[in-house]
């Protein structure tokens, strides 16, 4: 014996941004199917947001010594590679230092220079720039 179904058609469901959704005419298994949409809520947009920060051991070294940056992701896959910048001539150009986020959204590199005078670096990884630290080169 079949059991009648509800009128569905004067339903009308609010998702939590306040929009409506359009009445569904169906029976419950294609209200549920229906419900689930793919749309961008506040709270998944703020999960997409990346950044990544940089802290720097050293403001000054002489040239030739391990300066240190380390730093924490948000956003950012693990394994994605962090590379190391420095700005030479107006534009920011990459130095041969790479590592990759850890499983604690975390990294470690190390720099060494010997261009002696202020150096502006940067790490950037998926896109996203740290903020630059000048580490000042000495002899």
């Amino acid at each position: 014996m079949a059991v009648p179904l509800p009128d569905w058609s004067s339903l009308r469901l609010r998702r939590s941004l306040n929009t409506t959704i359009p009445a569904v005419t169906a029976s419950p298994l294609a209200l549920q199917a229906n419900a689930v949409g793919t749309h961008t809520t506040a709270a998944s947009a703020a999960v997409a947001a990346k950044s990544i920060t940089r802290k720097s051991d050293k403001a000054t070294a002489k040239a030739w010594t391990k300066v240190s940056f380390t730093g924490k992701t948000s956003g950012i896959a693990r394994n994605t590679v962090v590379q190391v910048q420095r700005f030479e001539n107006g534009k920011w150009v990459n130095f041969p230092a790479t590592t990759k986020v850890t499983s604690k959204a975390t990294y470690p590199v190390w720099v060494k220079s010997g261009r002696v005078g202020v150096n502006k670096f940067r790490v950037l990884s998926a896109k996203t720039a740290s903020a630059s630290v000048n580490v000042n080169i000495t002899k």
